[in-house]
């Protein structure tokens, strides 16, 4: 019985002895890795998707305020009317409010002073403003304010409002196969459809209305 034991113990110090070859070492560290890395994508597109989410429910709660807001007080404030301005001038400054703007007034001022907001929600990325003022990652109000049966760009779009807003998302992370919109009413519609740099081109979710 002892020399079986014995037997049993030597062979167990042999086998620990032995351990893992080079070759079981890198397919263990591999089959590890790509675990990892499974996992990592997972968490990163499950908090890209949550930053989407979020930037949809602020444009929404944004949304509320501007109507809100126009409700009690008739009409909408244009950006230069509050103190608000691009980050370089030339691209339509004072009819744009950034929220990657950090200058002056904070963004959507108007609604924070109003009381209707404690603060004005920005984006989860909120990089800065790119050449002339142009989106980086970040929230945008755009506010014009024109005669009825003004004529857009030339005569492509024929104002039947003598006011509209838009508030849009520069980037969404999840799905950027098309902007998501939200159009109320045929200013909006012909805007999207005719003045692409000033839609389609810069943003991936947008609500525009009147």
């Amino acid at each position: 019985m002892l020399l079986v034991t014995q037997h049993i113990v030597n062979k167990l110090y042999k086998f620990k002895q032995k351990g893992f070859t080079l070759t079981e070492l890198l397919v263990t560290i591999s089959i590890i890795g790509l675990l990892a890395s499974i996992l990592l994508t997972s968490v990163y597109r499950a908090r890209a998707k949550a930053r989407d989410t979020k930037r949809v429910a602020d444009l929404k709660q944004i949304q509320k305020g501007l109507e809100l807001y126009k409700q009690l007080n008739g009409t909408l404030p244009s950006p230069a009317s509050y103190g608000r301005s691009n980050v370089s001038p030339g691209w339509w400054d004072g009819w744009w409010d950034l929220s990657t703007n950090t200058s002056g007034n904070g963004f959507l001022n108007f609604l924070v002073t109003s009381g209707i907001m404690s603060k004005a929600p920005t984006d989860p990325s909120n990089s800065p403003a790119g050449y002339n003022g142009q989106p980086g990652n970040g929230y945008q109000y755009f506010y014009f304010v024109a005669p009825k049966n003004y004529l857009y760009q030339g005569g492509s779009c024929v104002a039947s409002s003598s006011d509209v807003y838009l508030i849009g998302a520069t980037k969404l992370e999840s799905d950027n196969s098309r902007p998501p919109r939200e159009l109320k009413g045929s200013d909006c519609s012909c805007l999207w459809q005719n003045l692409p740099n000033m839609f389609q081109n810069n943003y991936d979710y947008i609500i525009c209305g009147y």
